[in-house]
């Protein structure tokens, strides 16, 4: 699952993920996200950060309350690249953060590491 307010982000991770042999999906509205991840809990979540009305440390925190989604992996991509960010999106949950433009190949790694528990 992608969350990010950007459509073209997401309509480009969802390709690409896609063509590479992941099942992605993705949101533009963080709290549609959540009402989906309850319904149909994926294995990964990408989430962005800066999201107008719930941002993604106020997403991760609510899925990681949720004993249905606490387990799932997730990875802070984020335009903002800043130390700070990356020690808070820790803090609040998330297996790894990664600074957009994310070059596909990282992308892609990032994905098989976290399906295979190993982030």
């Amino acid at each position: 699952m992608i969350v990010d307010d950007e459509e073209g982000v997401i309509s480009t991770f969802v390709d690409y993920l896609n063509s590479a042999g992941f099942q992605a999906s993705g949101y533009t509205d963080a709290n549609a996200a959540l009402r989906a991840l309850e319904e149909t809990p994926p294995n990964l979540v990408l989430l962005d950060i800066m999201m107008p009305e719930l941002d993604g440390y106020e997403f991760c925190r609510r899925m990681k309350l949720n004993p249905r989604t606490e387990r799932i992996p997730v990875v802070f991509v984020s335009g903002k690249d800043r130390e700070d960010d990356a020690m808070l999106s820790t803090r609040e949950g998330g297996a790894l953060y990664i600074s957009k433009p994310v070059p596909f190949d990282e992308l892609k790694e990032v994905v098989n590491l976290a399906l295979e528990n190993r982030l």
